[in-house]
């Protein structure tokens, strides 16, 4: 796609285009940002995206996600400018949307290596989803605690593993994310339908991590199963009375500690970013007042989501 004409003239031929991909409009703001050639028509790189918004009828927001987002997805497939043709760089962007691409820059930070490249793989294949990119970024941020990135000349805050503290935030952040497939562990045939909550509880006695709602059969009950992590294997005081809310307890913890548990909870350990049922859980009968209250979290995390 070779671009004879000015940046202006190029951005306002694909406003008039029906249909156009990000990755078109982003590689001539590359282009012009790697040039300069926006001081033509601008003071600033800020006023000139302003125009570039109001041209392609686009808010600022997005434009400068574009361009942040197109230069992320280059420095990741190690290609520059002028390496590739117009066309296969296009391609390449098209593949990714900026906003995956914006929630893989924000993991890089937190996420283990493997669990990051695994899921860079995917995101510049366009084989993830927006939903579950941003569930492994909810699952990994505490780690951050609380810091964000402060513009241009400041330092990106990372994980420090070295931390105890983030160190044991990143390994929730694995435990939540290998809880997808909770209801595989359970040895049992396929159920009829499942759904895995995070952060289940108004009364901080009794949160879980996450519960993971199991219903075996289209007429049968479902059974709800509470589930808390232990990064440093240490259990926690009150884990045998929030076992007496769900229908099942389970403790997650590293492959190398085995807890001493209260009767009754199962473990399961996390190795290699997978989930292995070290001793099971045992079914119980919740007093009826213990199951709605678990029943009346697990509703308000639905009807929040």
């Amino acid at each position: 796609m070779p671009f004879e004409n000015t940046p202006f003239e190029q951005l306002r031929t694909l406003a008039a285009k029906k249909k156009r991909g990000w990755g078109e409009i982003a590689l001539v703001l590359l282009e012009v940002e790697a040039a300069g050639s926006w001081r033509d028509q601008a003071d600033t790189l800020s006023d000139w995206v302003t125009g570039v918004a109001q041209t392609l009828g686009l808010g600022e927001a997005s434009v400068w996600r574009y361009l942040s987002s197109a230069r992320y997805a280059l420095e990741l497939h190690r290609i520059w400018l002028g390496q590739a043709s117009d066309e296969d760089l296009i391609g390449m962007l098209n593949q990714a949307s900026p906003e995956n691409l914006e929630l893989l820059s924000k993991l890089e930070r937190v996420a283990p290596g493997d669990v990051f490249e695994d899921m860079k793989h995917q995101v510049l294949h366009g084989s993830i989803s927006r939903a579950k990119l941003r569930s492994a970024w909810q699952d990994f941020r505490p780690a951050l605690g609380g810091r964000t990135a402060q513009g241009v000349g400041k330092a990106t805050p990372r994980v420090d593993m070295s931390d105890p503290e983030q160190h044991a935030a990143v390994f929730r952040g694995l435990a939540l994310t290998a809880l997808a497939n909770f209801a595989r562990l359970l040895g049992e045939p396929a159920p009829h339908a499942t759904m895995l909550l995070k952060d289940v509880g108004f009364d901080p006695a009794v949160v879980f991590d996450a519960v993971c709602g199991v219903q075996p059969t289209e007429w049968s009950k479902p059974v709800l199963h509470g589930i808390v992590i232990a990064a440093d294997g240490k259990i926690p005081s009150n884990l045998k009375l929030r076992a007496e809310y769900a229908d099942a307890t389970w403790l997650v913890t590293t492959a190398d500690v085995t807890p001493t548990l209260p009767r009754g909870v199962g473990h399961v350990s996390l190795s290699n970013n997978e989930l292995l049922v070290v001793s099971p859980a045992t079914m119980t009968t919740p007093d009826a007042p213990k199951v709605e209250y678990l029943l009346r979290a697990v509703l308000l995390r639905v009807l929040s989501r």
